[in-house]
């Protein structure tokens, strides 16, 4: 996997209020905003896809909290693109109802991730997202707005069925604690997705994508 990135374009309405409050955050409100502090947590995108011989992907996407040294970089990509021949310049847009939010051109060959800086009510604002690579583009949109509805079963000791509305929401990723990584990503599309999970907890922490951001919500396990 190879994900470097290049902006090339700047946010067109950041918001006032908002960047004036990130400036003393030191987090970036965009991709294109220099980054103050390398020593704390700042809201992000992420996003993962494909790009190669089959034509190019996107997954939906998630909300995240992460340090500055995560966000994908933007001072090598000529470098790696000489490395690797078969890499494509790809380029990542995202809008709210037809405006343009921000550019940011990449190079990835195979699957890629980008963790991007972006405030949360830019995030919130974005309705779609579209990837271009090779001629070839792919978009993502946000399903209808919905609240997210779940529910973990106790199946026995071990094992948990948990259950979810996918057509709202086509992605989750479930942790057991905010801070650790995820014990399962899954996607669907049915009214309500069923997986099963082996774990003991008795609270979920799920992160429920709609495509374009995600929320995150405490789902209990009934039975445990």
């Amino acid at each position: 996997m190879l994900a470097v990135a290049l902006l090339f374009a700047t946010l067109l309405d950041p918001g006032r209020p908002y960047a004036v409050a990130q400036q003393r955050a030191a987090c970036p409100s965009t991709p294109v905003d220099a980054i103050a502090a390398p020593d704390r947590t700042c809201p992000a995108i992420e996003i993962t896809g494909h790009i190669d011989e089959t034509g190019v992907g996107l997954e939906p996407a998630f909300n995240v909290l992460a340090a500055p040294s995560q966000f994908t970089p933007s001072s090598k990509w000529m470098a790696l693109a000489n490395q690797v021949p078969p890499a494509a310049l790809a380029r990542l847009d995202g809008y709210a109802d037809g405006k343009q939010l921000f550019e940011f051109a990449f190079v990835a060959s195979g699957r890629f991730k980008l963790v991007l800086p972006l405030a949360p009510p830019l995030a919130a604002a974005m309705t779609r997202l579209t990837l271009t690579a090779g001629g070839a583009s792919f978009e993502l949109v946000a399903a209808s707005p919905a609240v997210p509805v779940a529910e973990a079963i106790a199946i026995d000791d071990f094992r948990t069925l948990f259950a979810w509305n996918a057509q709202a929401f086509p992605a989750v990723r479930i942790a057991i604690d905010r801070r650790q990584e995820p014990i399962a990503i899954a996607a669907g599309s049915q009214t309500f997705q069923e997986i099963q999970l082996r774990t003991v907890a008795q609270r979920l922490v799920v992160s429920f994508s709609d495509g374009v951001h995600s929320v995150d919500r405490t789902v209990s396990v009934t039975g445990r």
